[in-house]
């Protein structure tokens, strides 16, 4: 098993997800959506620094899910769950 740490609590499988979610990983908010994501929600966010918007998807192939955060002050890519 080839495992990632990429939080300080969260460890997973990495061979559990597919190619495309595996580029994601540790990405910030200009790496554009792959093409097997599907958009679930988005939370419009406005914040002091301007808008911040959270988008959720979910992988076709993997069913791993993502938020992408966008603005200033947006963390990016970040896995949120993957499915065993």
């Amino acid at each position: 098993m080839n495992t990632k740490n990429i939080s300080t609590t969260y460890i997973f499988d990495e061979e559990k997800i597919c190619d495309d979610c595996r580029s994601l990983l540790k990405k910030d908010r200009f790496r554009p959506v792959h093409k097997n994501l599907i958009l679930n929600n988005v939370i419009n966010n406005k914040m002091i620094t301007g808008q911040e918007d959270e988008f959720y998807y979910s992988c076709r192939v993997c069913s791993t899910t993502w938020r992408h955060e966008t603005g200033k002050g947006g963390f990016g890519w970040q896995l949120t769950k993957i499915d065993s």
